[in-house]
């Protein structure tokens, strides 16, 4: 019986994959469950820390703050990445915030040795850079050893485990008056620690029949050639106004949601509610994973999937306006952030393909890190001047939403079209 599950399971998750295949998705699959797991953990505590040091009403700042860290970050990135083998960057990059992780924990439950403000804001770029490097190196290396025959096949399922991933990281923040915010930092900061061993495992076996790959570096790279290249290059253009529309909508809703949150609970019950929030997300998230992102790509093509998630975060940001409360906020976040996970998601990385492997490096780190954070800064500015205005966000948070998903809704139609004529001649961008 058992033996019958498991195979069933096996045909269901790896359909129609080659054993080669399988070995490469499950490894993948492991490693992203322990990377959203451990950003899952840290991320439903972001605000809360936040809360309990400088207060909800600097989210705005802090995230402007996180772009000055991203930017640090990503010059160190690009020099690393010119020297460093793919398994031995991962080493590098999760010891260190596995350091940070440690250090934040120990300086929250002793908070007499800084200033409050310095960890308010220092522990929320840390967190939030941590959900753009990991994840963006993680997707560039998959990007350059994944084929589009194969990313079609493999990649719900691996977005799929790291909403599993997820959503027990965000169970064990529910308990956060339980075991206290300090000791989750911790068990992030652990779980950190599993991800490089994985890595290398999968570096090893994906190129079993191209040794080279293990040792090889992309072309040198850096902060301006990746302006360099979206500025010349219409395609990464395309790809990095998708990103930025999105994170620009969803800061601006996200941040409403925190304040109607704020009212209403005390710290340790404000992470509680961030996590309970992370939790429908991923089960969401990972449903449709599992069950909807493949038949949605087979069903209706590219095009469709990627103006059919603009359409849904414009009705849902209409709904909120028209019935705001804090209920209303978590429905439409809850929804778009799980679509978001689990369907817009793996359309976005399977774009990237039709892409030389200089470019995954050079723009892909380029739009996932800097472009990602840049565009939560813009829609936090935005939360800023709304938040001086009277009414601002009922007057006009949802003219400007509906603005920036009109013209994201017109970059998707274009987007679809130059993917599929790129599969079709079977071309790449260079």
């Amino acid at each position: 019986m058992i033996y019958l599950i498991k195979n069933r399971l096996r045909s269901f998750l790896f359909k129609n994959m080659d054993k080669q295949e399988i070995k490469v998705f499950s490894l993948l699959s492991a490693a992203f469950f322990f990377i959203i797991g451990a950003y899952w953990t840290i991320r439903s505590l972001k605000n809360a820390i936040l809360k309990d040091t400088v207060g909800v009403s600097s989210i705005p700042t802090a995230k402007k703050l996180s772009v000055v860290a991203i930017i640090c970050l990503l010059l160190v990135y690009s020099k690393l990445v010119d020297r460093i083998p793919k398994h031995r960057l991962f080493f590098i990059v999760c010891t260190f915030y596995s350091a940070c992780f440690f250090t934040i924990a120990y300086l929250f439950s002793n908070q007499g040795f800084v200033n409050p403000s310095w960890l308010g804001f220092a522990s929320y770029s840390i967190i939030e850079s941590f959900g753009s490097v990991v994840v963006a190196l993680f997707w560039t290396l998959v990007a350059t050893t994944v084929d589009i025959s194969s990313a079609k096949r493999g990649y719900a399922v691996v977005f799929a485990s790291g909403q599993i991933g997820a959503l027990l990281g965000t169970t064990l923040v529910t308990k956060a008056e339980f075991f206290g915010i300090p000791m989750l930092i911790c068990i992030s900061a652990t779980i950190a620690l599993f991800i490089p061993r994985i890595i290398k495992k999968f570096v090893m076996t994906s190129c079993k029949s191209k040794p080279a790959c293990v040792t090889k570096k992309p072309a040198k790279t850096g902060l301006l050639e990746g302006v360099r290249l979206l500025a010349t290059k219409p395609y990464l253009l395309g790809i990095f106004a998708i990103v930025a529309m999105y994170e620009i909508v969803v800061t601006i809703f996200d941040f409403q949601m925190q304040i109607l949150a704020n009212q209403e609970y005390g710290t340790a019950a404000y992470a509680a509610f961030n996590a309970f929030y992370g939790q429908l997300v991923t089960i969401i998230a990972c449903m449709f994973a599992f069950f909807g992102t493949r038949f949605f790509i087979k069903k209706f093509g590219f095009r469709f999937c990627l103006t059919f998630f603009p359409i849904v975060v414009a009705s849902l940001v209409c709904y909120f306006y028209m019935f705001p409360s804090l209920w209303a906020a978590l429905t439409g976040m809850v929804t778009i952030k799980a679509l978001s996970y689990g369907f817009n998601n793996p359309v976005k990385e399977i774009i990237y393909l039709p892409t030389s492997d200089d470019i995954k490096f050079k723009a892909k780190s380029w739009i996932e890190m800097f472009g990602n954070r840049s565009s939560k800064a813009g829609g936090a500015t935005i939360n800023g001047v709304l938040s001086d205005i009277p009414q601002g966000f009922v007057t006009y948070g949802l003219i400007i939403s509906l603005s920036v998903v009109g013209v994201w809704l017109m970059v998707a139609l274009l987007m679809g079209g130059a993917f599929s004529r790129l599969v079709k001649k079977q071309r790449v961008v260079k």
